[in-house]
């Protein structure tokens, strides 16, 4: 098939979602210092909000970037393959 006549799209909500996902990593462990948990350096005041934060980035961030990653190789295979 003929790469001219089936142009592959660049997928720009991807793009987006790995932009936000590293961002929400670097918020996560912007926010270490403050949560309940251990740390390797610490703030005198610590906020439960936080801990729920960390508690839901812990829980959804490495998942939501694999499937990210999956899904940009599985576009990047296609794309080969043409």
């Amino acid at each position: 098939m003929n790469a001219k006549s089936n142009p592959i799209q660049r997928r720009y909500d991807l793009d987006w979602l790995r932009v936000l996902a590293i961002l929400s990593v670097f918020v996560y462990h912007s926010t270490r210092f403050f949560n309940l948990g251990d740390w390797h350096v610490k703030n005198i005041t610590t906020y439960v909000w936080v801990e729920v934060w960390n508690s839901f980035a812990l829980l959804w961030l490495m998942p939501v970037i694999f499937v990210i990653s999956g899904a940009s190789l599985f576009y990047a295979m296609n794309k080969a393959a043409s």
